[in-house]
This record gives structure tokens, C-alpha cells and sequence, in this order.
């Protein structure tokens, strides 16, 4: 391992250490092996906190940078340091580029990657909208980029594995770690077809503050940003805010006025985001080519061919498209239908996931 590396690892084990520093570290002349050598030289040009000081003698002391270099080697996981040729060029130009990223999986060229955030707690209309903004972000031959969490981020990734396209999961934890526990298999899929990628030393647990931090690399990494639901007080709202920083095109789904759920991306609409009101235009004007729209899989629902609907589906489901959210009471005046009859064709298209409840006694069609 060079020393280099082996610098780069102690310096981010801490989770204190930023670019500027190792940057400070080369214009002054001091070897990386000072670190471990004599850190009190390096003291004295840069600032070395008590506690960070503490740290890497602890770490060098147990041998910590040799040994997590050696289970990543085990483990197949590829250290990139900052140092590194194949550093994503994107991410290497932010202020906030990590010194090093673990990464699992496939060797992928980010490049057309677009970034799908949004709440854990989202509705059923914005986890349709998450996957169906993959699926033709990926279609399109784009790479989505996400954080791996519940709700928005699942459903994205979810929707670009659908297409048969590549997706990367950008985490709060240490790369061998699960998080949330019920996403063992979603990470698979995404190693198979994608890239986990983490900032954080192997076995690193989910505290709270990682999260926020790592979504200045989804930004990063990504060449647009969307917000597809989101609180004004969130993490894609933190991801939003990276973006913009770093001078990356901000998108976001409008949603309801009335639904706290909406509240930050409907804010960033009105701060200047743009709106995503037509997934198709969005791809289009994203990757400056046309997207086949009715070459999409059968599981992309929003494109899906419907001839297999029976007469009544059709009718309800064209009314619900149409008109929005609609009571049984209110289809069965608008289609002169029973309410009985209005009941048996919703079962139906819920079973297929054309419709769903959006509140009591409600009813929305799906994206």
C-alpha cells in the first residue's frame, strides 16, 4: 500500500478532514508518512486537532489502514483516493470531494448520471413518480444515482434496475453495511448492475449525521438533480442545496400545496428549480435525444400498453387521468355507472397497479 493511500485512509477514518488539508499537506513539502512518523511536524504547518491527533495514533498503533486494505482486497471492494486517476472527474472538481470512496460492484462510467432524491415517507403517487423518472432516465442510457434509503431513493433504483439500466447507491454507512436492514437484496442488485459507493471506513454504522454528509456526493456525482418529494427540512432538500452549489441543474416534481410531504420541492419550484411536469420532455431535454416511449417494459406502468383493459378500466381510468382524484360516488355519476360496478373495476385496476387510494374513499390513477 503506498503512503499515499495509507495517509488518505487515517485522514478520512476521522471524519474531520477535508481536500484543503491534504492539499496544505502537498504545498508544504510534508510526506504523507509524517502522519505516523511524526505528526508533530505536520502540527506545526497545519492544524491537527487534540482529538483527530489522538485518533490516528490510536489507528496506526492497531494497524488499522493495513488491515482495512487487506479485507477490501478480500472483499473485492476498489479504494479510489483523491490521489487516483480514476477519481470521478466530477466529483474531484467539488469542494466537498471526499479523500476517498469505497466502491462495490461494477467499474462504471458516470457519466448522463442524474440523481433521484426524496423522502423516505413518500405517497404512493411519489414513489410511482421516483421509478417511472428511472426507468426513463435509464431507458435513455442514463446511470441513476440515489442513496439507497426507504421511499424515493428505493423506488428509483427499483425503476432503473426494471430498465435493465445501471443504478448507484451512495451511502450512509460503511459499504459492507446494510442500512435500512430490509434493502439486503435491493443492494445485490444494485452490485450486479451498478455501484455501491461510501465515503465511510468499512463497518461504519448509520449515525445520524452521515447521512446529510454523504449527500454532497450524490450531487457530486450527478449531472441533475431531482427532487421528487420532499419536506423543507430533509436530506434531498441538503442534496438540492449541494447541487446548486456545485452549479448542477436542479429539477422537482411539484406536488400538492396542502401535503407537508411536498413542502420543499414545491419550494424549489418557486426558488427557481425546474419543474418536472412531463417525464418524457424531462429525458429528452436531459439527453438531447428522443426517447422511444412505447418500447418500455410491461412493469413501466406509465407507459404501458393498456388494449388488455377491459371497456370499463378504460373508462375509469381515463376519467382518473384526466380529472384527478375522484370518489366512488363522483366515478359512478361522471361514467353512469353502479357503485357496485365503479367498486369491482377499481379491485381490478388496483390489482394492476393502474390506480390506488389517495385518501379515504379516494381515488387517483397511477403514474
Amino acid at each position: 500500500m503506498r503512503d499515499s493511500l495509507k495517509a488518505l485512509l487515517l485522514l478520512n477514518a476521522c471524519e474531520c478532514f477535508d481536500r484543503y488539508f491534504w492539499e496544505g499537506l502537498k504545498k508544504n513539502g510534508l510526506s504523507p508518512s509524517l502522519l505516523w512518523e511524526d505528526r508533530g511536524a505536520v502540527a506545526q504547518k497545519l492544524n491537527i486537532s487534540e482529538s483527530a491527533d489522538n485518533k490516528i495514533g490510536r489507528l496506526v498503533s492497531e494497524g488499522w489502514a493495513e488491515r482495512e486494505y487487506q479485507a477490501c482486497l478480500e472483499n473485492n471492494i476498489r479504494i479510489v483516493s483523491i490521489e487516483d486517476p480514476e477519481y470521478p472527474a466530477r466529483l474531484f472538481k467539488c469542494s466537498g470531494a471526499p479523500l476517498v470512496l469505497y466502491i462495490s460492484g461494477q467499474d462504471l462510467d458516470l457519466k448522463d448520471a442524474v440523481s433521484i432524491v426524496g423522502t423516505r415517507k413518500c405517497t404512493h403517487y411519489g414513489r410511482n413518480a421516483g421509478r417511472n423518472i428511472a426507468v426513463a432516465a435509464a431507458s435513455a442510457g442514463g446511470i441513476v444515482i440515489s442513496g439507497g434509503a426507504r421511499g424515493i431513493d428505493a423506488s428509483a433504483h427499483e425503476g432503473a434496475l426494471s430498465a435493465e439500466g445501471a443504478t448507484v447507491a451512495v451511502l450512509g454507512t460503511g459499504i459492507n453495511v446494510v442500512y435500512p436492514k430490509g434493502h439486503v437484496d435491493l443492494f445485490r442488485r444494485i452490485k450486479d448492475n451498478g455501484m455501491l459507493i461510501s465515503e465511510y471506513p468499512l463497518g461504519s454504522t448509520g449515525k445520524q449525521w452521515r447521512f446529510p454528509r454523504r449527500n454532497r456526493i450524490i450531487a457530486g456525482l450527478s449531472d441533475v438533480t431531482v427532487v421528487v418529494e420532499a419536506p423543507r427540512r430533509s436530506g434531498a432538500i441538503i442534496t438540492a442545496g449541494y447541487a446548486m452549489e456545485y452549479g448542477r441543474d436542479v429539477w422537482a416534481v411539484p406536488g400538492r400545496i396542502d401535503e407537508g410531504v411536498c413542502s420543499g420541492s414545491n419550494a424549489l419550484v418557486s426558488d427557481g428549480a425546474y419543474p418536472l411536469v412531463d417525464i418524457p420532455d424531462f429525458v429528452n431535454y436531459i439527453f438531447s435525444r428522443q426517447l422511444e416511449i412505447f418500447t418500455q417494459k410491461e412493469d413501466n406502468i406509465h407507459f404501458e400498453d393498456q388494449s388488455g383493459l377491459s371497456q370499463l378500466e378504460n373508462i375509469i381510468l381515463a376519467l382518473l387521468r384526466e380529472s384527478g382524484d375522484r370518489t366512488v360516488d363522483n366515478i359512478s355519476s361522471e361514467c353512469k355507472m353502479s357503485a357496485s360496478s365503479v367498486m369491482t373495476t377499481l379491485g381490478g385496476l388496483c390489482a394492476k397497479n393502474l390506480v390506488y387510494p389517495s385518501g379515504p374513499g379516494r381515488w387517483r390513477a397511477g403514474l
